[in-house]
């Protein structure tokens, strides 16, 4: 533990000596200058995840002690606890969930640190070492060896790397080592960049192209669990609660996020004294009444579900010998291409197959707005929002150069961007290009003075293809 000491000091010391001088020359944080306070939480926020490396180190050690097979003479049961993660819990003051966390992280780590494992005291140092897409030249590699300098490093959150040990220790009895110890690199490169629900979703990508059986496993599965309650309670209000499986949830949640988002953009820019008041949570709730009045016939309703589409995203490599995975989208887990082949039977489903010929989309000015199988490339192209990543029945099509200042309606002056986005690029003055079928974000001075353009779209929300070359830009 003598190098996450030793780092943790270092970055206690700094994050102190900083606020210290803030401090000294304000007398609140009210004070603060902006970037003074975004610094100050930066050093602490690193600091922070320090100690979470200390705990996690700390925890796996008492989870080893804790055995099962030392009985009543483990530590936590010698301690008054039927377990380690009930004494880690008790010591930290966080839940049980957590604390699992730490141990289990904690219990991983320390499976590399064994006589003859090379000590990285940075992440940053054994990525310096390996070329991108180049694999430790040894017979047996140490497990975890990125994921385990990046954690003690203070570089990435425990419940990143638990996210990250979770999906390795899934795959690794069936995956090629050179791509397995590829997804391990990528996962941590991204995740310092990358919320814990991004983070999933790409681990998620990663392992469905190292297990090709863990698609159609946890296919099985999740079909399985699937449930729908519907019961009164004593108010007489109807609890809806249920767990949908992605090949069954897929059009019920494209179906509602069409009326929802109709809904939005129908009422945007309105006086908010006479706009819906509704919450999203009850624009759902509403939505799924007037579908299923649709359905029972009513004709009194109106729906907007003529222009909804479930696209699947696949390869033709893949459609063609039925191995691999699909993608839906607005949804993270990927399907299997048996999944693909049952949902194409119905014509709301389009298979979009990558590598084949498709539809001649660039119609430059012949019509304003974007046509279905543009938006469908867009979708494509930018995977939803190609700002924030949301599901694209929640986005519209936009001209990056706009259509009354001569902007044409092809792709390359098209994207996919929600309506919160939408404004708030424009109102910050950032710029948008397309370069070789890639969003790219450059952002105003005012936000990076070195105006270093962002990759956006579907390049940045989703995993790559491992074995291939690809630039990731952080945000």
């Amino acid at each position: 533990m003598t190098s996450t000491t030793s780092v943790l000091q270092r970055d206690t010391a700094e994050a102190c000596d900083l606020l210290g001088s803030l401090e000294s020359s304000a007398s609140s944080l009210e004070e603060f200058e902006s970037a003074q306070l975004l610094n100050a939480l930066s050093a602490f926020s690193k600091v922070r995840r320090d100690v979470d490396a200390v705990l996690a180190q700390l925890s796996g050690e008492i989870g080893r002690r804790s055995a099962p097979e030392a009985g009543a003479g483990g530590l936590a049961k010698k301690s008054g606890f039927a377990n380690p993660e009930s004494l880690v819990a008790r010591a930290t003051g966080g839940s049980r969930t957590e604390a699992r966390r730490l141990v289990e992280v904690g219990k991983a780590a320390a499976s590399m640190n064994r006589p003859g494992s090379p000590d990285l005291a940075t992440a940053s140092d054994a990525l310096e070492n390996l070329a991108d897409g180049d694999v430790p030249e040894q017979s047996q590699p140490p497990r975890f060896r990125f994921l385990r300098s990046a954690l003690f490093a203070g570089e990435i959150h425990t419940d990143a790397s638990n996210i990250i040990i979770a999906m390795l220790d899934r795959t690794e009895p069936v995956a090629d080592p050179s791509l397995w110890v590829e997804a391990e690199r990528r996962l941590v490169n991204c995740a310092p960049t990358m919320t814990l629900e991004n983070l999933s979703k790409f681990a998620r990508q990663l392992e469905a192209q190292l297990d090709t059986r863990s698609v159609v496993k946890t296919e099985e599965l999740l079909k399985q669990d699937r449930y729908l309650t519907m019961t009164e309670d004593r108010a007489g209000a109807i609890n809806i609660r249920g767990r949908l499986d992605p090949e069954t949830a897929a059009p019920i949640k494209a179906a509602v996020d069409s009326l929802v988002a109709s809904t939005l953009h129908r009422t945007r820019g309105q006086d908010p004294k006479r706009s819906d008041q509704r919450e999203p949570a009850q624009m759902r709730a509403d939505a799924l009444a007037e579908i299923c009045r649709h359905a029972l016939g009513c004709t009194q309703t109106s729906t907007t579900l003529a222009k909804t589409t479930v696209v699947v995203r696949l390869t033709l490599s893949d459609l063609q010998s039925g191995a691999g995975s699909a993608q839906i989208d607005g949804l993270s887990q990927p399907v299997s291409v048996a999944t693909v082949r049952r949902m194409a039977a119905d014509a709301e489903i389009i298979p979009l197959v990558l590598g084949g010929e498709g539809e001649v989309l660039d119609v430059g000015r012949a019509r304003r707005p974007f046509n279905k199988a543009q938006r469908i490339a867009l979708g494509e192209r930018d995977g939803g929002c190609a700002w924030c990543g949301a599901p694209p029945s929640f986005t519209e099509a936009h001209h990056i150069t706009w259509w009354r200042n001569g902007g044409t309606t092809d792709l390359n002056n098209g994207l996919l961007l929600c309506v919160a986005c939408h404004h708030r690029i424009h109102r910050d003055d950032w710029e948008i290009s397309v370069k070789n079928g890639e969003v790219w974000f450059t952002p105003p001075k005012h936000v990076d003075p070195a105006r270093q353009p962002r990759i956006g779209g579907r390049k940045h929300f989703d995993a790559p293809e491992l074995g291939e070359e690809l630039l990731m830009e952080a945000t």
